[in-house]
């Protein structure tokens, strides 16, 4: 990346290179792409407009702004608006959270975050209908592996996941949110809505988990 760019963005690129690198290290490529994509973007921004882009510079309403009509003037489309505005949302309730900017509750509202339906991007019926009735036999592992979590995705879209396993739980509630998932943490629901099945279930499992150990310790015994 050319240095007096990175000058110019000097703390805003800096602070969004660490996380990129942390993004990295967390095998999040997609979000890499993202979050390099918008900086790449930013730093062009400021550069035409010639300013200093440090957080206060750059957090601001009418700055905000300024940028979407940037990108629009330079023939961005809406969702890469959206994609742009959201990201640098991300970034800023990542700077709130780590103390280093005030919360600004209507910061992002006066600029396009919303994400318009394209609909000449969707699968049709017929092609839905088609990897819905793949036969996974035929496919290599790799190609199984993939479409069933895709088909997984589809079949699971706009569904709640509840959590009813007791601390720490058994959902990944950061990944869920970063999928677009609503996932609730409900302890002991099921203790309290249906006490009886649940104390069955419970003894159940751990009658099988007794005899499962059991059945290990007699193997391992000379």
């Amino acid at each position: 990346m050319n240095e007096t760019k990175i000058t110019e963005a000097a703390e805003l690129v800096a602070y969004m290179m660490t996380v990129i690198r942390k993004l990295k290290e967390d095998k999040k490529h997609p979000a890499v792409h993202t979050y390099t994509s918008t900086m790449n973007s930013v730093i062009t921004f400021s550069t035409e407009k010639v300013f200093k882009m440090t957080f206060e510079e750059m957090f601001t309403k009418g700055r905000l702004k300024e940028y979407e009509n940037w990108l629009r003037n330079n023939k961005a489309k809406w969702n890469t608006v959206s994609t742009y505005m959201r990201t640098l949302k991300a970034v800023h309730n990542r700077l709130v959270a780590n103390k280093r900017m005030p919360y600004e509750p209507t910061l992002f509202d006066d600029v396009y975050t919303k994400v318009e339906s394209q609909t000449k991007r969707s699968l049709s019926d017929e092609q839905m209908q088609a990897l819905l009735k793949t036969d996974f036999e035929r496919l290599p592992e790799e190609i199984r592996c993939a479409l069933a979590y895709f088909l997984l995705m589809f079949l699971f879209r706009g569904m709640p996941f509840i959590d009813l396993a007791s601390l720490p739980g058994g959902t990944d509630f950061a990944a869920a949110e970063e999928l677009g998932l609503h996932a609730e943490h409900a302890l002991a629901l099921p203790g309290r809505c249906a006490p009886q099945t649940a104390g069955a279930l419970i003894a159940q499992t751990v009658l099988a988990i007794l005899e499962e150990r059991e059945e290990q310790k007699e193997r391992s015994e000379p």
